[in-house]
Formats: C-alpha cells, structure tokens, sequence
C-alpha cells in the first residue's frame, strides 16, 4: 500500500474522531440542561408535597377549631334546654341541640380524614426528602462527569486538529482534494473498505479488475458508485473508542 493511501487512511480516523468530538461537545449543554430539568423537577415535587402538607395541617386546625366552636354551641344548647318553659319552646330546643349533634358529627368525620392525609403526605414527604438525597449526590457526581467530558473532549479536539494539520501537509494535494471532495458528497468518510469485491460503504459490487488493484494498494481508486476513495484493509476505518464518553 503506497504511502498516501495510509496517509488518507491516518486522516480519515483524525476526521471520524474529530466529528465525533465535535458531536460530543455540541451535546453537552443539552445534557446539562436535562440534568437541570430533573434535578429541578425533583426539587419541585418536595416542595409541592410540602405545601400539601401545610395546607392540610391548616386545615385540620380549622376542623379542629369548628369541633371546639360546635361543642362549646352545643353546651350552650343544652343549657338552654334547662331553661324553657314550654313543650314548644322544648321540642324546638332539643330540635337544635340535634342539628348541632348532626353538625359535630360531620366535624369529626372530616377530621378523622384529614388525619390520614396528613399522615399520608408527611410519608410522602419523607420518602421523596429521602430520595433526594440520593439523587442529588447522583446529579453531582453526573455534572463531574459532563465537566470531565468537556475537558478532555476539548483538550483532544486540539491535539486531533494539531495532527490533521500535520498529516494534510504529507498527503498528495490531488489525493487530498479528491477525499475532501468525497467527504463533502458523503458527509463524513471519504475512505470505505473493500471487502470480497464490496464497497463497504455502499455495497457496491466492484468490477475483478478494480477490486484487484484495490489489493495492490498502488494507486487511489473510487467506488463507481459512491465515488469513496477504496482501501484494503484488516478491521475497519473507524477510529478506536475512547473512554472518555466522546
């Protein structure tokens, strides 16, 4: 294989790995956006169940003070029955004195009920301040990580622009042309595989003749098809992974 093929072969992963690094860092602030969004929402929800839970606590009190208002009426009832003078004047008494008992009645069902909510919202509430907690240490420990990223992606982009720049200058500035120009149609690779007289990068089948001087690696050919620039060789064109998230 003469050397500018291996040269184009050397620029293309540059180009794979600089686009996606690229891609990486343009996706950061949406990445940071959604953690802010979930981290947001997260806080909400306590506070949202914090003020069910004062609310219903405000209300309880108010039940509470309308059970001791009724009691203290129905005392004030009872002592009045004591007082009258005639059936009339009783049966109309101990029809109010029943009203009331009627009254306090549906108090103390309201209450009881509102006792259970209160119970139930202060769980909820534990539960949810509970798992914050947790959750706010994974959002921390996740913002390192972007930050991370975005450094080392950042310090990477330069070396990787440092060593296009560098190949660029060794490579024929017509071989050169002929890949940007590929790379321009394909949006991306301008190099593809050969493989068993396949063009790896658009399936095309490549006519014996082709394919073997493909073999040779003597002298740049394209597809006919997707006009890449055809290489030989063992694996793939792709650039090894990183480990860095990029």
């Amino acid at each position: 294989m003469n050397q500018t093929i291996q040269d184009l072969i050397v620029l293309q992963r540059i180009d794979l790995r600089l686009a996606r690094l690229k891609r990486t860092l343009e996706e950061i602030p949406s990445r940071r956006e959604e953690l802010e969004r979930e981290r947001e929402t997260a806080r909400e929800d306590i506070q949202k169940k914090r003020e069910e839970l004062e609310a219903s606590k405000k209300e309880l009190k108010r039940k509470e003070n309308e059970l001791a208002d009724g009691e203290r009426r129905l005392g004030e009832l009872q002592a009045k029955l004591n007082q009258v003078k005639t059936n009339k004047e009783y049966d109309a008494a101990q029809k109010e004195i029943d009203e009331q008992r009627k009254k306090i009645g549906r108090i103390e069902e309201a209450i009881l009920i509102l006792y259970d909510e209160v119970e139930e919202t202060e769980a909820a509430r534990e539960k949810l301040e509970s798992d914050w907690s947790e959750k706010k240490a994974e959002y921390d420990e996740t913002d390192l990580k972007i930050d991370a990223i975005e450094k080392s992606s950042t310090s990477e982009l330069a070396e990787k622009n440092s060593d296009r720049e560098k190949i660029i200058k060794e490579i024929d500035k017509k071989a050169l042309e002929k890949y940007e120009r590929v790379v321009g149609l394909n949006g991306g690779a301008g190099l593809a595989r050969a493989d068993k007289e396949i063009c790896q990068g658009c399936f095309y089948h490549l006519p014996a003749q082709a394919y073997n001087l493909v073999l040779k690696g003597e002298e740049i050919l394209t597809c006919g098809n997707c006009q890449r620039i055809l290489v030989h060789v063992e694996g793939g064109l792709e650039p090894e992974e990183e480990e860095d998230g990029a």
